[in-house]
């Protein structure tokens, strides 16, 4: 199964919708989880963390629901 996370397009929100602790847990049961660029930084996590915890970072919304399931 194939997990998005997009940026919030809302200027007062602020939370991610998955943290990079919680990519690391999906990625342990076989998921992937594509990531968009940036979709983390409001809430204070980066691009890097993301990456580190096994997301995979894309560049748009369109890659990231081309992707997701």
């Amino acid at each position: 199964m194939n997990i998005g996370v997009i940026n919030e397009s809302s200027k007062i929100e602020n939370r991610a919708g998955l943290t990079p602790s919680s990519v690391s847990l999906l990625v342990e049961k076989g998921l992937t989880v594509y990531v968009q660029a940036g979709a983390g930084l409001k809430a204070g996590y980066t691009n890097e963390e993301y990456v580190a915890q096994g997301a995979k970072i894309v560049f748009t919304k369109d890659e990231v629901f081309g992707r997701s399931d």
